[in-house]
């Protein structure tokens, strides 16, 4: 929202709050600048009429009004120190400690509220940006990097997606480096790069098979598999097929080898369109 002259301070004040963490209660409102509930309730109501802010089901949200950044910093901070009395989620007190100053803190409950769920592109982003503000651990970053790349890829933002995950995979180790690198060649086969697709699934192969991560190889060897044959190495693709389907059938659960089979059958249909 444009600067608007014809708020007062303390109006300003209460859009700047909606602005930091929302949906904010008015109750949260009111402790923050020390209103009581008529005042609370008749700012709010000319706020809501100018447009100023909008009311929610569960509380109030706006855009930053503008003014001083040193105001917005300690009205942060005491909205922080309310969050905190209240025991709020996790999702508010990381907006107001980023918005006070507090990278490590913001980073600290954002990783928490993803953690339990939360994947929104926008938190995602914060998170990120709160990590490498905070010089929180790479491999952390890393972690989050590929949440957003599978967001992204999700929405069909295949080449955002990319980026994400070639800036993670060398702080990547273990079962997560091996997902990454699967999901590396699902975005490269999106993106119609079939041979980078089938180097990916090659790579995510050899250190799941370094891990002894044999239902993880098991299911990577099917998709290596889908991608050889796009490629033209049809005997070498009913090779891995064989050698994949043998290790989800006795290390896989039950979406292992839903995939493994469905990546069999998108081949075999590759196959027959191909040869029409």
């Amino acid at each position: 929202m444009q600067d608007e002259p014809s708020l007062s301070e303390i109006e300003r004040d209460v859009v700047t709050l909606a602005s930091i963490a929302n949906p904010l209660s008015m109750d949260v409102i009111r402790s923050v600048i020390e209103l009581d509930d008529a005042e609370t309730s008749d700012i709010v109501d000319r706020l809501a009429g100018m447009g100023a802010i909008t009311l929610e089901r569960r509380g109030v949200t706006a855009e930053d009004p503008g003014g001083p950044p040193a105001r917005r910093s300690m009205l942060a901070s005491r909205l922080l120190a309310e969050l905190d009395r209240r025991q709020a989620p996790t999702e508010l007190t990381a907006a107001a400690a980023w918005a006070a100053g507090d990278a490590s803190r913001a980073y600290a409950d954002y990783r928490s509220t993803i953690s339990a769920g939360a994947s929104e592109p926008e938190l995602l982003d914060r998170a990120i940006e709160a990590g490498e503000d905070s010089a929180a651990p790479a491999g952390e970053i890393a972690g989050l990097r590929v949440r957003r790349a599978m967001s992204r890829g999700n929405r069909g933002e295949s080449d955002a997606a990319m980026a994400d995950l070639e800036a993670s995979l060398n702080y990547l180790e273990g079962a997560e480096l091996v997902d990454a690198l699967a999901f590396a060649g699902v975005i490269q086969d999106h993106l119609q790069h079939p041979a980078g697709a089938e180097r990916y699934v090659a790579m995510g192969m050899l250190v799941a098979a370094e891990l002894g991560l044999m239902a993880k190889l098991g299911s990577l060897a099917t998709l290596h598999g889908k991608f050889l044959s796009r490629v033209g190495f049809s005997r070498e693709a009913d090779d891995s097929f064989e050698r994949g389907l043998e290790l989800v059938a006795s290390h896989g659960n039950e979406v292992q080898r839903f995939y493994s089979e469905l990546n069999q059958a998108w081949t075999s249909f590759d196959r027959g369109w191909m040869a029409k």
